[in-house]
């Protein structure tokens, strides 16, 4: 009964494809739903305001198809791909112009959005992803206030648009390289902790399975009261040593298992079990 329902749980493709998202290196896919559901809210505030330009209702239904495209590509290749995150990138942008573009003044709402983008992709990916963020909502910007009216007219606001955009990258270089050098002293120091935890359980194992083999056996022997209550109390102490160790094991397995730094222990055959006090 217990197999068939975790068989019905993960082993679903739901399940399969959930796993494959949590088991990722990296959050570009939380990108592209957090992208898709921008798409969806810009859709319904253009709806709403009534006399919205179709072929910006049509630019939005090109954009969230190729989120869906993204994301269906995610799962088949859950690994770090640089050329999908560009892809997104140049996505993101390219479709925020045309929307703004065409909606003119009535879209100026929307320009948090080539931070948010700049900014998503930095913290997540890094500084080159920063750089290439920032170069093209920069370009995507700047073609924005050539080509559209309402942009064009409003030169000190668009000249402070750019500023600000340079400025918020500059601003979070800083912020990410103390970011990622945290995290990178965080993984050094786990997989320190990791190799000392393995490295330990891997070499008390042996002498403790003499032990609660040798001591097992004692008991099987002829014995006086007091030799027999000290060998119960090894065995016992043991046992207790071997559960903390098993405890260590299966809490380094689901950190570390899947990264292939340590593998399942063996079981160990320990004989006919001490009673206990």
């Amino acid at each position: 009964m217990i197999e068939r329902k975790e068989q019905a749980g993960p082993g679903s493709w739901p399940g399969r494809i959930v796993q494959r998202l949590r088991a990722r290196p990296d959050s570009e896919h939380e990108m592209r739903f957090n992208g898709t559901g921008f798409a969806i809210a810009i859709l319904v505030y253009l709806l709403g305001r009534g006399g919205a330009d179709p072929d910006a209702i049509a630019v939005l239904f090109v954009y969230m198809s190729l989120n869906v495209c993204v994301l269906a590509h995610i799962p088949r290749h859950p690994g770090v791909c640089r050329p999908r995150r560009t892809f997104s990138i140049l996505n993101d942008f390219i479709s925020l112009y045309w929307v703004m573009h065409l909606g003119d003044a009535a879209t100026t709402i929307l320009f948090p959005i080539y931070l948010w983008v700049v900014l998503g992709n930095g913290f997540r990916f890094g500084l080159r992803f920063l750089t290439l963020a920032t170069a093209v909502a920069l370009a995507s910007f700047g073609t924005l206030v050539a080509t559209t009216p309402f942009w064009r007219s409003e030169r000190a606001l668009s000249a402070g648009l750019v500023a600000g955009i340079l400025l918020v990258a500059f601003s979070a270089v800083p912020l990410i390289r103390k970011l990622l050098r945290a995290k990178q002293q965080a993984e050094a120091a786990d997989e320190v902790k990791s190799f000392l935890l393995a490295s330990v359980g891997h070499d008390l194992r042996t002498p403790l399975t003499a032990i609660l083999g040798n001591g097992s056996g004692l008991q099987d022997t002829a014995l006086d009261p007091a030799q027999r209550e000290m060998t119960r109390r090894v065995v016992v102490a043991g046992q207790q040593v071997k559960t903390l160790l098993d405890g260590m094991a299966g809490g380094l397995d689901a950190g570390t298992a899947g990264a292939g730094l340590v593998d399942q222990p063996a079981p160990l055959p320990l004989g006919r079990p001490a009673p206990r006090a």
